[in-house]
């Protein structure tokens, strides 16, 4: 798949070759679309970039012929992801309208990233999530972090007042009744290589 950045343009060539000895068509256009779909509702995509460009007018086609596109200044503002349940994609479809019968199409997906540059500032991060009758307490030793890095968090966790009678994060931590903090270094290396950890 051809990966572009976000302020990258978008060209190509579109090749239509008829399947019979002339192709009568009503116009040739290519769209260029952004949608995020949700795997279990694919019909009802929504569309957050939608720009058209007409290839060739009304007319008729005996042998195969190339059109030029370009995509220039095209606001691209999120980055390309496929996810276990929804999915943001960019791709290019032509369209080759027909009077009789129904018109033909092709989609052809591309990959979209941002690259940043390497932020100057990069403090540690805290933050404070509610699970289950307690909280987590997490920091964070970099704010921004890169996908091969090794995130290093330093987690604890608070009782409320309540009193309960087993502990609150079993085979992760043992915290008796007159406990009301708990803490400990998790270190995430190589997920495949480790389990996850579950909170």
């Amino acid at each position: 798949m051809v990966i572009f950045q976000g302020d990258e343009p978008i060209r190509g060539e579109v090749t239509v070759i008829p399947k019979s000895k002339k192709l009568e068509h009503i116009g040739i256009k290519i769209e260029l679309v952004g949608q995020t779909e949700m795997f279990d509702d694919k019909v009802n995509a929504t569309e957050f970039t939608s720009l058209v460009r007409e290839l060739d007018a009304p007319g008729l086609l005996y042998n195969e012929k190339s059109y030029p596109f370009d995509f220039s200044n095209i606001q691209k503002p999120y980055e390309s992801y496929s996810g276990l349940n929804v999915k943001l994609r960019y791709f290019l479809r032509v369209t080759v309208s027909k009077q009789y019968g129904s018109s033909s199409s092709k989609e052809q997906d591309f990959w979209v990233q941002h690259l940043q540059p390497e932020p100057e500032i990069n403090n540690s991060i805290k933050m404070e999530v509610g699970y289950v009758l307690c909280f987590i307490d997490s920091l964070h030793t970099n704010l921004f972090i890169e996908l091969k890095n090794v995130c290093i968090l330093n987690l604890s966790t608070r009782r409320p007042s309540i009193i309960h009678s087993k502990p609150l994060l079993e085979k992760s931590i043992s915290c008796s009744s007159e406990s009301r903090l708990s803490t400990w270094n998790l270190e995430l290396l190589n997920v495949k290589s480790r389990e996850p950890v579950l909170i």
